[in-house]
């Protein structure tokens, strides 16, 4: 990566004030055509279900994903973006096109 689409990548992380792994989740979130399982993110990203919960803490203490019960499963909860969420993973996702249309 040259540096101007590394400097892109930072002032746009910067501005989120979201890590890397927290980006993707919220980006996974956004693509879904529906909520996702915790277990279900975690083996798609292939990180540990704890991976999973902390990138989902931090999205939701930043009101960008919720996570309500899984109606089928009480014990469960399932991923979702926040309208504020969606908006945000497509401001990323507008700013990264430059990236995408350069490698």
């Amino acid at each position: 990566m040259n540096q101007v689409h590394e400097s892109l990548l930072q002032a746009v992380r910067e501005g989120m004030d979201l890590n890397v792994r927290q980006i993707v989740v919220l980006l996974e979130l956004a693509a879904a055509k529906g909520p996702l399982s915790v277990r279900g993110l975690a083996h798609h990203l292939q990180v540990s279900k704890p991976a999973i919960t902390r990138a989902i803490d931090r999205l939701e203490t930043l009101g960008l994903a919720i996570r309500p019960v899984n109606p089928a499963d009480q014990r469960d909860r399932l991923l979702q973006p926040t309208e504020k969420g969606r908006e945000q993973a497509r401001q990323l996702s507008n700013a990264a096109a430059p990236l995408a249309r350069a490698a």
